[in-house]
Formats: C-alpha cells, structure tokens, sequence
C-alpha cells in the first residue's frame, strides 16, 4: 500500500492525457476517440482524433474534475491545472451546446443521420429502464 498523496498523484495523471489527446483547442470539447498512430479508419490522419465530438464524455470529464478537486489537498500541484481545465470544458460547453441543434447528443455526429438522436432521449430511456430494474 502507498501513502495517499502518491494515491492524489495517480488520480492526477489522468487528466492531462485526456486535455491533450482529446480536447479540441477551439471548442473546449471532447472528441469521442484517439488513435495514437493516426491509422484507425475514423482517426484524422494528422491528429489521430476522430472527427465526432463526445457529448457525454465531456459530462463525465467535467464532474470528474469537480470530484477530484473536492477531495485534492488545496495544495497539490495539480490543482491549478484540474482548475483550468474545469473552466475550459464550462466555457465549451455554454459556448458550443451542439451547434445547430438544440439538444446535446451522446455523439456530436457531424454529419446529423436518422440514428443519431439527442442525449435528452437517451437519458429518459435510460432513466425508464433503471426503474424497470427496480
């Protein structure tokens, strides 16, 4: 067993991957994937990131940050940078909901297809079937 602040430094060394594979610089957004050879048939050939963006995922990032910054010591280093990067996926996600749609999706397809259908929906049948387990 290792003492808890290396524990606070594992935890700490997720993020900074995540905001350099897969944050898009303009939008703040996540994208949905990243091939770090850039070879998958989805990846950008010059960035390696596919060209959807994450919608959930980028829920999941930003509360992951909330979570860690709430039990991070006030001075560990890796504060400010969970800080920054908290304010950027906020900024992303007031600046940029969707684009031309008014509904957040799980995949920010850019290319809008029957099968791609909003977040909202997905959720209530996931709520619907969490109270069918019940």
């Amino acid at each position: 067993s290792h003492a808890l602040g290396e524990d606070y430094d594992d935890i700490a060394t997720s993020f900074p991957p995540v905001a350099q594979y897969l944050s898009d610089s303009t939008t703040g957004r996540l994208y949905h994937g990243w091939d770090e050879k850039h070879n998958q048939l989805w990846a950008n050939p010059t960035t390696g990131t596919s060209s959807n963006f994450w919608g959930r995922g980028l829920g999941w990032y930003a509360m992951a940050c909330v979570d860690v910054l709430d039990f991070l010591p006030l001075e560990h280093p890796a504060r400010p940078f969970l800080i920054a990067e908290l304010k950027k996926v906020s900024d992303g996600i007031i600046k940029h909901p969707g684009d031309d749609i008014q509904d957040w999706h799980a995949v920010e397809e850019r290319d809008r297809c029957s099968r791609c259908t909003p977040l909202t929906r997905a959720e209530c049948d996931d709520r619907a079937e969490a109270k069918r387990t019940f």
